[in-house]
C-alpha cells in the first residue's frame, strides 16, 4: 500500500511538472534561432543605429552596447548591467534570449550579422529596418 502511495505520489509531480512545461510553451513567446548576415553600403555605426532604433521602439527588450561594432539585444526580465563593457560569455543565448548584431566595415561597405535568439517580432522589425539600408554597388562585370 506504501509502495503504491509513493508510486502515486511521484506521478502526480510527474505531471503536475510536464503540465507546467506545456503551459509555459503555449502561453510564453515563441523563440526563434537566427543567423544572418549581409553587406550595406553604409558606416557600421548607422547599421547599429538601426538595430538600436529597432531595440528601442519593441516592447520587452532593452540593449546594450558592447564597443563601436557590437550591440546585444536582450528579453528585458534577463537584462545583465548595461554599463558592461564586456560582451556576455559565448554560449549565453542558450541561458538568455539574446539578439547579437556586429558590424564590420569591409571593402565594400559594412558586413552585418545578427545572431542569436528572440522573438519573430522582433526578427522581423530587424529585417525591415536592415533592408531599408542602402545595398553596395556591384563591380561591373
Amino acid at each position: 500500500m506504501r509502495a503504491v502511495l509513493s508510486l502515486a505520489f511521484v506521478g502526480g509531480l510527474v505531471l503536475a511538472v510536464a503540465l507546467y512545461v506545456l503551459y509555459t510553451r503555449l502561453r510564453g513567446p515563441r523563440i526563434i534561432d537566427c543567423y544572418a548576415a549581409l553587406v550595406v553600403a553604409e558606416p557600421a555605426s548607422m547599421a547599429l543605429g538601426r538595430a538600436l532604433a529597432v531595440a528601442e521602439r519593441t516592447p520587452h527588450y532593452t540593449y546594450r552596447q558592447v564597443g563601436r561594432d557590437r550591440l546585444e539585444i536582450i528579453y528585458a526580465s534577463a537584462a545583465p548591467d548595461d554599463r558592461a563593457e564586456r560582451p556576455l560569455p559565448r554560449g549565453a543565448d542558450a541561458v538568455v534570449d539574446l539578439l547579437v548584431v556586429t558590424a564590420t566595415p569591409v571593402a565594400t561597405g559594412t558586413q552585418v550579422q545578427v545572431s542569436g535568439r528572440a522573438t519573430p517580432t522582433l526578427m522581423r522589425a530587424l529585417r525591415d529596418a536592415l533592408a531599408k539600408a542602402p545595398a553596395p554597388e556591384r563591380a561591373p562585370a
